[in-house]
């Protein structure tokens, strides 16, 4: 007689990242959670920087390959306006717009908005997880490197860590 799978269970509370740390990324942080979310709402007031943009794009890059090639995922980013000089805010902007046209043809309908009212870091999924993100998704060392071959640039868990904590909480999922 077959079985219904078992799904996993996942840990639930808090998970205190140390300083200068390898070996993290958002696959192994993130993706357990957000399985089979159809809506993930990520609030993060600081998505400006380039090195910022890029960890938002690696976690829509994880997203898409956790999803089935021919379904949707509606992805909402929360974000702050970068206010203090025109050029950065044309190039916060910008950065957006590429990410949201690059994600686009792979199955996720991404979408920001600019509230200057929110300062929680959190991703929320339709699925009932709430994860809370002490320093956003600005998680790991910024670096620079002369080398395109670089392994940071393609393996999150070779990259430095800063001191963060991320809680995961579990609700009932909406319907």
């Amino acid at each position: 007689m077959p079985t219904e799978p078992v799904e996993e269970q996942l840990f639930s509370g808090a998970l205190d990242i140390p300083e200068n740390a390898i070996g993290y990324s958002f696959q192994s942080l993130f993706l357990p959670y957000l399985a089979n979310a159809r809506k993930i709402e990520i609030v993060d007031p600081y998505i400006r920087a380039p090195h910022q943009l890029r960890n938002l794009f690696d976690l829509l890059s994880e997203v898409i390959t956790m999803k089935p090639v021919d379904e949707l995922v509606e992805v909402h980013l929360m974000t702050s306006e970068e206010a203090s000089r025109a050029d950065w805010r044309e190039n916060q902007f910008n950065g957006l717009c590429e990410i949201e046209d690059s994600v686009r043809e792979a199955g996720i309908e991404f979408s920001w908005k600019f509230d200057a009212s929110k300062h929680d870091r959190q991703i929320t999924a339709d699925t009932g997880w709430r994860i809370l993100l002490g320093r956003g998704l600005d998680m790991f060392q910024p670096f620079t490197s002369a080398s395109r071959y670089d392994l940071r640039l393609r393996l999150q868990d070779r990259r430095r860590t800063k001191a963060c904590t991320i809680t995961y909480l579990r609700s009932d999922p909406s319907p």
